[in-house]
């Protein structure tokens, strides 16, 4: 006598699918939390901008003179700067988070500050490495010379490019 015993489990072609779904999620994950990832870093780079710029003019405003180094707008009293500015490279720039930031003087007067992204390169995904500016009128621009913001406000001063501004609506 045959029993009919229906045998449990999942086949073979069952399994590849529930797999195959499960790697197509994975991949779409992943693919997002490495973009929050850039943009958390460049919002960082932006932020520390905005501090050194700060720290800058502020050094000047008690000093009469733009420090030469962010050690010296560290081992001020009070510092301008918290210890971490003056870490990895304590002379001419010093890398915080996932960029390096760098002094470039032109004149007595002058100064520019270099926010270049030191490692999280995802090429594999297209994303070039971003490089970040601020100078004296506070304005920051990214490598490509466009204005991401006043280091005041964050806001930038002009709209951005590329087409003509909304018309307002017609008054009845």
């Amino acid at each position: 006598m045959k029993e009919n015993v229906k045998k449990q489990g999942f086949t073979l072609v069952e399994l590849m699918i529930a797999i195959g779904i499960m790697i197509t999620l994975a991949a779409l994950s992943v693919n997002g939390l490495l973009r929050a990832r850039i943009t958390a870093s460049e919002a960082a780079a932006i932020r520390g901008l905005r501090t050194a710029q700060t720290a800058f003019e502020s050094y000047k405003t008690m000093n009469g003179i733009y420090p030469s180094t962010f050690q010296q707008l560290c081992q001020a009293t009070p510092p301008y700067l918290d210890s971490s500015w003056s870490g990895v490279y304590p002379t001419e720039s010093s890398k915080i988070h996932d960029y390096k930031y760098q002094i470039t003087f032109s004149d007595a007067n002058g100064y520019e500050i270099e926010a270049q992204s030191s490692g999280f390169n995802l090429v594999f995904m297209n994303v070039p490495p971003r490089t970040f500016y601020v100078a004296e009128d506070g304005v920051i621009t990214d490598g490509e010379g466009i204005d991401i913001g006043s280091a005041a406000g964050g806001v930038p001063d002009k709209p951005p490019t590329g087409g003509d501004p909304p018309e307002d609506p017609p008054k009845k």
